[in-house]
This record gives structure tokens, sequence and C-alpha cells, in this order.
């Protein structure tokens, strides 16, 4: 085949720049496609590549998203819905946990402790308990002021949660900030908690119980609570 040298090394160097090939195979494909390319500028002949090669990328991309999604839709277990249980939230279910005699949630903090059931946040206070007097005997700054932890209560840890809800809401670039002295919001924490208090259960939460859990569970930090949100959500909501 007689072609120019100048398109000839052209040519070559755009097959390498699309995948590693030796020197042999970039000149058996080199001479395929010069009838194809034939005529082409090199600047034509690298976009038509650039393009080539990001279309190729685009679609392994593509395959990879789907073979994962393919293992996640392995990994979920269905669950058929139940025969005669109206789909949807089951009021039901939900006047039992919350104790209602109303089929209407008339608050926020109701359909909060739907979830956060006393049950389960007496289990959180007792793992936080547990963790917090092995703390205190590294740290001392986290004891109360007679040098032990101070056990936190559920009406304490409900107030804990709700400053860190609110925190979710109005974020400030330091967490002292919300017990400064120079603002509304300091005012408003330090009614509820005082802030190396708030700073000790936050060092001290635990939601699993730190003497049963399991090393080679990757989410054994979350395991007990991810496990009974799960058990709620069935319980109350029926999905079609």
């Amino acid at each position: 085949m007689d072609v120019d040298a100048d398109d000839y090394s052209c040519l070559l160097q755009s097959l390498k720049r699309r995948r590693a090939l030796t020197s042999d195979e970039l000149r058996v494909i080199a001479e395929h496609d010069m009838d194809d390319h034939q005529g082409m500028h090199c600047v034509e002949e690298d976009a038509l590549d650039a393009e080539l090669l990001q279309a190729q990328v685009q679609t392994e991309e593509l395959e990879e998203e789907e073979e994962e999604d393919d293992e996640m839709d392995c990994d979920l277990e269905l669950r058929p819905a139940s025969e005669g249980r109206p789909l949807g939230l089951d009021l039901g279910s939900v006047r039992r946990a919350v104790r209602l005699t109303t089929s209407v949630m008339l608050r926020e903090i109701d359909f909060f402790m739907l979830f956060f059931t006393q049950a389960i946040v007496a289990d959180i206070c007792g793992f936080t308990n547990r963790q917090g007097w092995e703390l205190v005997l590294n740290r001392a700054s986290y004891a109360g002021v007679e040098g032990v932890w101070n056990e936190v209560t559920p009406d304490e840890f409900y107030r804990f949660m709700g400053l860190l809800i609110y925190m979710g809401f109005h974020v400030l670039p330091d967490m002292h900030r919300y017990w400064g002295t120079k603002s509304l919001q300091g005012s408003w924490a330090r009614s509820f908690m005082s802030r190396d208090r708030f700073k000790a259960l936050l060092a001290a939460l635990h939601v699993v119980d730190p003497a049963t859990e399991d090393n080679q569970d990757r989410l054994k930090k979350l395991r007990y609570l991810m496990d009974h949100l799960k058990q709620k959500c069935q319980e109350l909501f029926q999905p079609n």
C-alpha cells in the first residue's frame, strides 16, 4: 500500500494513544485502517480517535455500573407484601406504638418516637454508660465533679438528640459556638445541656453493646440500631 510517510507516522501515534500495542500489531492495524482514513489530516485523525476513546470509556463505565447494580439486586432480600394488610402506613401499628387514641399524628415528636422508642433509648443509654465508665479512666475531663461518669438518662439522651438535630439544621463552623455567650443560640443550647456534658456524651455514645461487638461485622458500630430501625419500618409501613 502506497502511503504518505507523514500520514503513516501520524496514524501510528494516534493508535498508540488509543491503546498499548506492539509494533507489529500497530503496523497491521495502520495498513488496514488507512483506506478508511485516506485523505484525513492528522488533526482530524486525532479528533476521531479522541471521540472513539471517549465512547469506549463511557461504554466501559456503563457496563461497570450495570454489573454493580446486578450485584446489589442479588444481595437484596425481597419481602412479599403481606396478604390482607393495607398498603402504606399502618395506622393501627402506629397507634399501638405511641399509645394514641386517634389515627392522627398530632406532633412531630409522635412520629420520632415511633422509631426512637423508650425501650431502644434505654438500651442506648445503657451502652453509652458502659462506654462512659471506661472513657473516664483515660479522659478525666469527661468525668463529673466527683471524678466519676455521670450516667445518662433517657430524658437527657432525648435532649442530646434534640441538640444533634438542631445542629444539623443550623450549621456553625465551630461546635463551641452553639454555647457562645454572644449569640442567642448559645443561651438556647445551654438551657438544655452544658457544652462539656455534650462533648462527654458525644465521645461515649454507643448504639450497640461494646461488650458484644462482632469484629467481623463491618457495621458493628451500628448493627443493633440499624436492625431495630429496619424492624420498625417493616412493622409500620407496608410497601406495594
